[in-house]
């Protein structure tokens, strides 16, 4: 009985540490399209101010119309950044969820096993 108990714990610690590392792997993936899509944004407003610069110069504009179109795009970008954050946070949240209740019943599960009064 202790043999088949340890091989039972040896089991379910095993499954618990694959469902921690492909959790952990799908967190780091989440991580790097946050850090991809935030690169891409400002690769964007760098371009776009740039753009307004060159305007600047060529007197295209005035300085404070620069300003105001420059803020108008830090503006646009930040809703954009926004826009392509929240289904990332809101993956991240449910995984996170998910993890727990998972957890929780395998914790349950665990207890109840070790708590039953062995068959005689």
């Amino acid at each position: 009985m202790q043999k088949f108990i340890l091989l039972l714990v040896i089991v379910l610690s095993a499954n618990f540490s694959y469902g921690q590392e492909s959790f952990s792997q799908r967190i780091k993936e989440i991580a790097k399209e946050i850090i991809n899509v935030k690169s891409d944004e400002k690769e964007i407003l760098s371009e776009e101010i740039d753009e307004i610069n060159e305007k600047i110069d060529e007197k295209e504009i005035t300085a404070e119309e620069g300003e105001k179109l420059k803020s108008e795009a830090a503006e646009k970008v930040r809703r954009e950044w926004k826009k392509e954050f929240q289904p990332l946070k809101k993956n991240c949240l449910t995984l996170s969820k998910k993890k727990s209740k998972v957890m929780i019943l395998r914790l349950k599960e665990m207890t109840k096993f070790m708590t039953k009064k062995p068959v005689n």
